[in-house]
C-alpha cells in the first residue's frame, strides 16, 4: 500500500486536483483484496512525521495494472488526500 499526498505549500494545478478528484465513485479493482472499490472511498488518517495527519481515499493510478505484471506483485493499493480536510471532502472544484 503506498499513496500521495501534498504538503501545505506544494503548489498544485488545477489539472492535478481534478485528475485525482475524477476517480470519485468510479470502481478500482484492487490486487490488494482482489475485489471492486471506489474511488475516494474507504477514507483513513495517515500520519505522517512532522506534517501531522492527512485523510487519504482510494486512488486509480496505471500502478495498479503495470506493477503487478512487472514485478510479480501479489498484493498492491494506492491511496490520495489532499492536504486540506475542506479540499478532501469538497465534491465541486469548478
Amino acid at each position: 500500500m503506498y499513496g500521495i499526498s501534498p504538503g501545505q505549500k506544494t503548489p498544485r494545478g488545477l489539472a492535478t486536483v481534478k485528475a485525482v478528484l475524477s476517480y470519485i465513485g468510479k470502481p478500482i479493482k484492487y490486487l490488494h483484496e482482489n475485489k471492486i472499490r471506489y474511488g475516494w472511498q474507504n477514507i483513513y488518517m495517515q500520519k505522517y512525521p512532522i506534517l501531522g495527519n492527512r485523510w487519504m481515499g482510494n486512488c486509480d493510478i496505471p500502478d495498479l495494472d503495470l506493477f503487478p505484471k512487472k514485478f510479480d506483485i501479489k498484493s498492491i493499493k494506492f491511496s490520495a488526500g489532499m492536504e486540506n480536510i475542506i479540499l478532501h471532502f469538497a465534491d465541486d472544484f469548478q
